[in-house]
């Protein structure tokens, strides 16, 4: 299933909601002690940012992309994160259910060693032409069930802004 996800590349976000000047939108978080909501602390553009504070293993800020992609394609994603912690790995990951299979984690691009209160660019590939099978195997992508995009952080606080997915050719 999933949106239209575009016909051929370009350089349009089909995130709507990614820069927080007019909102939240559908964006949420996961354990973090302070959930997320729109600050003007500090933003990588505009003056809004999304923050969530006090982040435990696995926390993360996300989205659902389900609507904007489609099977068989590639996009490219871009956030910009920053941390108040620099002590655990930064991620960029997409969580992915296909072909009616447990949900994956996908990398979209990782910081091992993240630079505490600076903005830092994540940007990696969306891939939705194969479904992991098992750890050394996939297949053709056929369905989606989920595709969710997050960043997420293992503790301190966690911005996010300027957040966008662009089809590839």
């Amino acid at each position: 299933m999933g949106g239209s996800g575009g016909s051929g590349g370009g350089s349009t976000n089909l995130i709507p909601d990614g820069t927080f000047e007019t909102g939240q939108g559908q964006w949420g978080s996961y354990n973090f002690t302070t959930p997320v909501a729109v600050t003007n602390t500090a933003a990588h553009g505009g003056t809004n940012s999304l923050m969530a504070a006090t982040a435990a293993v696995n926390a993360n800020i996300s989205r659902s992309i389900l609507g904007f992609v489609a099977v068989g394609k590639k996009y490219t994603a871009t956030a910009y994160a920053r941390v108040t912690d620099a002590s655990t790995a930064l991620k960029f990951q997409i969580t992915l259910g296909c072909n009616g299979r447990a949900d994956d984690y996908p990398v979209v691009a990782w910081n091992a060693t993240p630079t505490a209160n600076t903005w830092i660019a994540l940007t990696g590939t969306v891939d939705l032409t194969v479904c992991k099978v098992d750890a050394s195997t996939t297949d053709a992508l056929t369905t989606l069930q989920k595709v969710d995009l997050f960043v997420g952080k293992d503790v301190g606080d966690l911005y996010v802004d300027d957040v966008s997915l662009v089809l590839l050719p």
